[in-house]
């Protein structure tokens, strides 16, 4: 199964020290959205030398939205003013298989909260 934003994300920019939030919609291969049953959203940051890691929240299962919150403890270490990537994918409750949904570059700015 290979999953895809039902609407691609740009370049999304952080604040270290501050909270960022992305909702997410997910279709599957078929265009239909993608049931969350049996699945939970994780999310992997990684910019520069440093790698976040945070659980999403599942905001309507059957229609495939999910939100991903990496509050002030998670942003707060990034490095300022560089690029990174962060990695959206459903991790199964069963099995070891995780299913892709996208990669994102991300930048952090150089304000520091």
């Amino acid at each position: 199964m290979s999953l895809q934003l039902a609407t691609p994300v740009g370049a999304q920019l952080i604040v270290p020290g501050s909270t960022f939030v992305l909702p997410i919609h997910v279709h599957d291969t078929a265009g239909n959205n993608f049931n969350w049953s049996g699945y939970t959203p994780r999310a992997t940051l990684v910019v520069g030398t440093v790698t976040v890691s945070v659980q999403g929240t599942v905001t309507n299962q059957a229609g495939g939205l999910a939100t991903y919150t990496f509050a002030v403890g998670n942003t707060i270490g990034l490095p300022n003013n560089q690029w990174g990537l962060l990695v959206l994918y459903a991790d199964p409750n069963v099995g070891t298989e995780n299913q892709h949904i996208a990669s994102i570059f991300c930048r952090t700015s150089h304000e520091e909260i």
